[in-house]
Formats: C-alpha cells, sequence, structure tokens
C-alpha cells in the first residue's frame, strides 16, 4: 500500500519553553535562548554559553510520575513533548490498535548524560551501588523504549543516530512507516542534551563560538543546545476521517553519504546535493516549487560554506535560507525536528525564521538571501529541511502545508520490488572470513573461552596506510565489508555513488568512548579532552570510516538496533530508493564494557551453552556485512545471487528490556512474516535463532519455537555458544549463516537436541531480539 503523510500534532519541550506558541515569539521577538551553562563548569572553553537547563529544572520532569532518575535526562524532555504533540493532535491512542502504533525518534547523544554518571562512579569505585536499571540508559535507543512503555505500544520502534542528521532521518523512516501501510499512527522526532562531555568535545576541536552563534556570518563556531521535539504522523484518510488538524503533509525525504571525512564535508556539497536531489525526486517536488530552505546552518566554517554551495547549486540565489540554530542552538540530534517544527509554526503565521545575530557573510559562502535578524512575512507552503552530521550523514525532508484533502487519497496497491543477497562477509573469533569460518577450519582455542575475542586483526595492504590506527571495531567492519563486495564483485566498482550504507551499532566505538571520557574526568581538566577519539563517540562513526574507504554515497544511517539496520536496508530497495544495500553492524569489547555487562545482568561469567536456558550471554567481537540488490541491478551488473531475502518484520513489546514474558512481539513478528511470505511453519525447513539471552528470553524463546513449528521436527539451530553475542552484529551474521546453510556450506553451528541439518534447504528463518528490546524475523531463500 501507498498512502499520503500528514502531520496533526506537534511538541517541545526546551530550555526557554514548552509551547509552540513560546517556540514561535523567540524568533518574532529577534532573541535567542543562550546564557551561561550551569549544570557544570564551562568557564575553561572557548565559549560557556548554551541554550540548556539549569539544574533546578530538574525537579520538575521528576514530579512527573512517570518520568525516573535513572532515566536519561534526552528521555525526560521526550516524554513531554510527546505529552504535548499528542495533546496538540486531540488523539486518544487507546482506540487504536497498539501494533500499528510506531516510534521512529532521532538521537546523537542520548545517553551520554547517564553514562557520565556511571563512568564518574567507576572512578570513584562506586559502580556496583548504582541503579541496576540505569544501565539501560546509556543505550541511544532508550528513548524510544521509554516511549513505548509510557504509551504502551508495540508497533515497530525505530532509533536513528546519524550523528546531527539524526531526527531528519527519523521523520524520514516515520514516513515509510505509514506510507507503506505499517502503521497508522507514528510518534516522531528526538532529543539531545548538553552534558560535559559533549561540550568538552566540540571545545577540542576548537568550534565552540565564543558569542552567540551566527551561521553564514564571518563570526564562526557553534552555540549548544538541548531540549526534544515529537510530531506526530498519520495517513490523510484518517486524520480526515476523525476531522484532526493538518499542519503538513510530508512529501518524502532523501538521504546520502559524503565517503569524505570523519567531521567535514567536503567544500563543494556534493553529499549535501545529493541528499536534496533524492528529496525532491522522491517527493515529486521541483526546485523552483520550494520556498523556504531550513538549513543546517551551524556556524563552522567548514559546514556554511559547503551547504551554501550546494544549495546555490540546486535552487539558485532566490530561495530564501536561514538558520533557526541561531534562536536556540544546535541541538545535535534533535535539530530536524525542533526547525522543522518552527518552520511550521511559523508559516501558520505567514512568517519565516530568520538567522539571527548575522553581520557580514562569511567570504567563501555563496551570495544568498539568508533572511538576516528578522523574521519575515512571507507565504511559505512547500519547504525543505535540511540537516548533516559528522561521518558524513546527510538527510533532507520535504514538507507540504496546504494539504489538498480533495487530492486522490486512496490506497494504492504497489509491487515491492524483489531483493536478492549478492555478497555476505564477516569476522569473529572463529576466523577472519567465512571460508576460515567454515566448521572445522575454525579456530578451535577459541571455542572453550568465556567471551570471544579477536586476537589478531590483518587489514588487506589497500587499507593498512589509512585504517592502520583505528579502533579494533572499524577494521573488523572494514573487512567483512571487503569479503561482502568481493563475493558480490562489488569490490572493484569505481563509482559507488549509488551504493547504500546502512549500520546497526547499539554502542559507539568502545575503546574510544572510553578514552575520550578517561581525557574529560581524569584529572579534572576537560577543557583538554581528546579532539582525536571525539568524534569516534557518535555511533555513526564506523559507518563514516566505512563510507569513506569504499566510497559509499548512496542512502546512509545508523540504527541503534541489529535488527532495524536490516529491515531498513532492505526496505530502501523494496521502495525503489536504491538498488544496493551494504547492511554493516560491528563489536569490540573492552574490560570496561564487560563490567558494566555484568552488573547489568547481561554478560555471564561462566560459559553459554546454546539452549541452555540460563539468563546472560557471552560476549562476542567482530563484524558481519550483507550486499543486497535488487532484480534490476543484478540484470545490468549480470550478476548471479547468493539468496533471496523474501520478507522481513519487527516488532517490540512495551517494557524496558527484551521480551515480555509471553514473548509477544517474537510471536508477532513470525507470523507476520510468514503470512506476508505465503509460507507456512512447514514450509521453514531451518530456524536460526540466538539460543541464548538475557533474564526470561531463553525460555521464551524456546516455548515460541515449540508452540509454533513443533521442535521435534524443524531443525533448531544457533551459533552463540561458538562466536559469542555480538551485541549489534548478531543478527547480520544470522543472515550470513542462513546464506551458507542454502548453499550446501557447513558454519560451525548448535541445534537444539542435536539435530541434523537437512543438505537441501529451501527457506530458514533467521530470528532476533536485541539488547534494545527490537525483535525481528527474516526468511532468507533458495534461488532455484
Amino acid at each position: 500500500m501507498r498512502r499520503r503523510v500528514v502531520i496533526t500534532g506537534m511538541g517541545v519541550e526546551t530550555p526557554f519553553c514548552n509551547t509552540i506558541e513560546g517556540f514561535c515569539n523567540l524568533a518574532i521577538e529577534n532573541n535567542n535562548a543562550f546564557k551561561k551553562t550551569e549544570r557544570f563548569n564551562a568557564d575553561n572553553f572557548l565559549s560557556n554559553l548554551s541554550c540548556s537547563f539549569p539544574p533546578a529544572s530538574d525537579s520538575k520532569f521528576l514530579s512527573e510520575y512517570f518520568i525516573e532518575q535513572w532515566m536519561d535526562r534526552a528521555a525526560w524532555y521526550t516524554i513531554q513533548a510527546v505529552h504535548s504533540a499528542i495533546k496538540d493532535c486531540d488523539i486518544d491512542l487507546k482506540s487504536y490498535n497498539p501494533e500499528r502504533i510506531g516510534i521512529a525518534l532521532g538521537t546523537s547523544h542520548s545517553g551520554l548524560s547517564t553514562t557520565e554518571d556511571l563512568c564518574v562512579s567507576f572512578l570513584e569505585g562506586t559502580l556496583e551501588k548504582q541503579e541496576p536499571r540505569k544501565f539501560t540508559a546509556v543505550l541511544a535507543s532508550h528513548i524510544g523504549t521509554v516511549i513505548s512503555v509510557l504509551l504502551g505500544v508495540s508497533g515497530p520502534i525505530k532509533v536513528v543516530s546519524s550523528a546531527c542528521s539524526s531526527s531528519t532521518g527519523a521523520m524520514g523512516c516515520a514516513y515509510d512507516m505509514i506510507k507503506n501501510d505499517e502503521c497508522d499512527i507514528v510518534i516522531t522526532g528526538g532529543a539531545d542534551t548538553v552534558s560535559l562531555a559533549v561540550m568538552a568535545g566540540f571545545n577540542s576541536l576548537q568550534v565552540l563560538s565564543k558569542k552567540a552563534c551566527s551561521p553564514f556570518s564571518k563570526d564562526n563556531g557553534i552555540t549548544l543546545g538541548e531540549g526534544a521535539g515529537i510530531i506526530v504522523v498519520e495517513g490523510i484518510d484518517g486524520a480526515i476521517k476523525r476531522k484532526a488538524k493538518i499542519r503538513g503533509e510530508i512529501l518524502g525525504y532523501g538521504m546520502s553519504g559524503d565517503a569524505h571525512h570523519a567531521t567535514s564535508p567536503d567544500k563543494e556539497g556534493e553529499g549535501i546535493k545529493l541528499s536534496i536531489e533524492r528529496a525532491l525526486i522522491n517527493s515529486e517536488v521541483l526546485a523552483k516549487e520550494i520556498d523556504y530552505i531550513s538549513a543546517h546552518g551551524t556556524g563552522t566554517e567548514a559546514n556554511d560554506v559547503a551547504e551554501s554551495n550546494a544549495c546555490l547549486s540546486v535552487f539558485g540565489d532566490s530561495v530564501p535560507i536561514s538558520s533557526s540554530k541561531s534562536l536556540f542552538g544546535h541541538t545535535l540530534g534533535a535539530s530536524g525536528i525542533l526547525e522543522t517544527i518552527l518552520t511550521i509554526s511559523l508559516a501558520e503565521k505567514s512568517l519565516l525564521p530568520q538567522t539571527t545575530n548575522f553581520s557580514k557573510k562569511k567570504e567563501e559562502c555563496s551570495d544568498l538571501d539568508y533572511i538576516p535578524n528578522h523574521v519575515r512575512s512571507s507565504k511559505c507552503n512547500t519547504f525543505i529541511c535540511n540537516n548533516y552530521g559528522f561521518g558524513g550523514n546527510n538527510a533532507s525532508i520535504i514538507i507540504r502545508r496546504n494539504v489538498d484533502k480533495n487530492a486522490e487519497i486512496k490506497e494504492v496497491r504497489v509491487a515491492k520490488e524483489k531483493v536478492y543477497i549478492t555478497g555476505v562477509g564477516a569476522i569473529n573469533a572463529l576466523g577472519s572470513n567465512l571460508e576460515e569460518i567454515q566448521g572445522d577450519k575454525a579456530r578451535q582455542e577459541e571455542l572453550t573461552s568465556t567471551h570471544k575475542r579477536i586476537k589478531k586483526v590483518v587489514l588487506d595492504k589497500s587499507l593498512k596506510r589509512d585504517f592502520g590506527r583505528s579502533p579494533p571495531s572499524v577494521k573488523y567492519a572494514l573487512i567483512a565489508t571487503r569479503e561482502a563486495l568481493s563475493t558480490s564483485s562489488l569490490l572493484s566498482v569505481s563509482d559507488n555513488k549509488d551504493t547504500s550504507l546502512i549500520m546497526g551499532s547499539i554502542l559507539s566505538i568502545q575503546h574510544s568512548t572510553e578514552k575520550f571520557m578517561e581525557s574529560v574526568f581524569v584529572g579534572q581538566s576537560p577543557e583538554l579532552a581528546s579532539a582525536y577519539h571525539f568524534p569516534k563517540t557518535t555511533i555513526n562513526a564506523i559507518g563514516g570510516q566505512l563510507a569513506i574507504s569504499y566510497g559509499f554515497k548512496g542512502y546512509s544511517t545508523t540504527f541503534c538496533s541489529a535488527c532495524s539496520s536490516v529491515g531498513y536496508g532492505l526496505a530502501l530497495i523494496q521502495n525503489k530508493y536504491t538498488k544496493k544495500s551494504v547492511i554493516c553492524s560491528s563489536d569490540e569489547i573492552s574490560d570496561t564494557l564487560l563490567k558494566f555487562l555484568d552488573l547489568s545482568k547481561v554478560a555471564r561469567k561462566n560459559k553459554t551453552r546454546a539452549f541452555d536456558g540460563i539468563s546472560g550471554v557471552n560476549l562476542g567481537e567482530g563484524s558481519s556485512t550483507l550486499v543486497l540488490e535488487s532484480a534490476q541491478s543484478l540484470k545490468s551488473r549480470k550478476t548471479k545471487p547468493m539468496a533471496e531475502f523474501v520478507n522481513y518484520s519487527e516488532s517490540k513489546d512495551p517494557c524496558f528490556s527484551g521480551l515480555d514474558k509471553k514473548g509477544s512481539a517474537l510471536s508477532r513478528v513470525i507470523n507476520k512474516v510468514l503470512k506476508e511470505s505465503e509460507l507456512k511453519a512447514d514450509d521453514i525447513s531451518v530456524v536460526i535463532c540466538p539460543g541464548n539471552g538475557v533474564g526470561h528470553y531463553p525460555k521464551t524463546e524456546l516455548n515460541i519455537l515449540n508452540k509454533i513449528f513443533n521442535t521435534r521436527y524443524s531443525i533448531i539451530a544457533s551459533f552463540l555458544q561458538d562466536t559469542g553475542f555480538g551485541i549489534s552484529s548478531f543478527y547480520t551474521y544470522s543472515i550470513a549463516v542462513a546464506v551458507q546453510l542454502l548453499q550446501g556450506k557447513r558454519p560451525k553451528i548448535t541445534t537444539l537436541n542435536n539435530q541434523n541439518i537437512p543438505d537441501n534447504n529451501n527457506y530458514i528463518l533467521v530470528l532476533g531480539t536485541d539488547l534494545t528490546g527490537v525483535s525481528s524475523a527474516s526468511i532468507i531463500g533458495k534461488i532455484k
């Protein structure tokens, strides 16, 4: 199904206001919301200015019945913004099927405030005294989990962490979820916080503005902000039926990767231009129809010059453009949603937001209409919001305010593009490629260890010069992706401009994050924080390095889930946004991480056995990469596929971690993926599943498999007791194992009740529930 997608509710929670009217007034009165930072001492930084909540405001949030101290501050702000948005659209969510209500949120550093608390506690030797639930709040996905519990919904949950383009990408995901008839309602937006580590990091890069930031002006630098913004989106048919006030229609979105630099776009803004052009194409909008450009406009030389050049190239010099960051600061992953809400709200008053604090234009910026210093009276019907982030992730979304309710709103059936797997690659404790990992060739000495670490990493000569000093998880991803590209005959392709890269990363690069936090908190000199390690603390940092290495410039983003990245990479091809998707995930282990996961009851000290029914996992490090392609791409390249990716489904139970005790989400995704694939349980020859997990998961998983498949006859298999549980990479590797089995190979794997895996398999079901609680089911089919 293809449905039109409209915005019916908006809510904000910021340090200067929590109403849409107050949000507008900041611009109308030409004020900025910057003050001296109070939560920590920033006097030794280049600037102590930010738009941030003072510590005294915490009591206001904690007085709410649902908000608790152990939650990350970003979750507090998100909860309040969700309440406001739901009230604004006057909707009763209880009247909807909870399985048809989705969540799509974006964040860059959500969870970092909690990480700081735990880091200080670790250094002080008091980590064991922390509230155990607080360990779950360090995950960027935490904001999505909290909202699912708050609302009691069990539809798809996607949390995007592509640095400062996160919430724009999340709005794009929400658009897809409604357009493709996966959901009736989606709560979307984003949140971020100003923390000591974040401000120390930007200070280390020498990009903090000494006074209030003034994008595109001669004065250089950013001013940080925090808060949350939420919009409610739904199908236009449902909105009209319930007589909702429609604030605008999302027409489409685009993404791209720069494949250029870890922190800076290329000067000409090629990646930015690609993102904008893809948004225009997918929205079926001409550049001349755009009335206003909501710019990313950080205030730095690198961003402002590249963005102005890209916008001039696409739109010319007459379309008004401005940056709202001059009003309330750079809110990182929340930038796109807050800037979108402000644009819609002011447009309803026939106003355009200004670039306040504007003085003389930066010398190298293009000559554009930057709307200097005052809101402008002007009609704004169709606008584009652009955002770009570290790692080269770009996202653009196009919204039309005046919605033609008389236009065709009937559901249109569109056949999904068939998707094939053409490449797989992996590295883990058993070997540095799939050939080594096969059965008896696996490194036997690793099989008896508790947590599965990789002892030696050898990069190809072509990668060693540029990435020889990279963190382990980056090296693992480079190796796995090289193998996947090689098996798909794409390694020698010189132009990967249209190849999409989708990452699944639950944690940031572990060793770099630890080193950076040490530079902030050990010695009490945060002004000397490491500029080398800070960019690697963003969750999308691994993807940025992969894009640079292999030149990926297609749709590019990172999901805070081991499962969601697979589903999105598949959907990109099914929706005809791209013809080739590279899906990668990577994990590294550190002693500190093991300590944290031990205290949170995730890691086990003794060796796990598949299907032993005991809570806890042995961690594993490594990476796995899949290459997916459309039939059209295969035909043009004259390449044979390894397997067909038949279908995918995901869901989540409204609980803070894992499954509910009935395993409802896992049951739902199995039944749904079978039904949508027009298959029965008897058609599945092998089920690949974790076989280990946290809490009641192991027993719940087996109960579900017994109920659906009758495990006396179906082959149930797991590889985790040999490879360990890759927090981010286990699901992509599960699919790689399925591909190997379909090709008649024998990867190292354990079966329930010592069953023998047959030589001929037509369909394999791959199951997974990651630490974020997202459950997924994929069906991989043999090429006939």
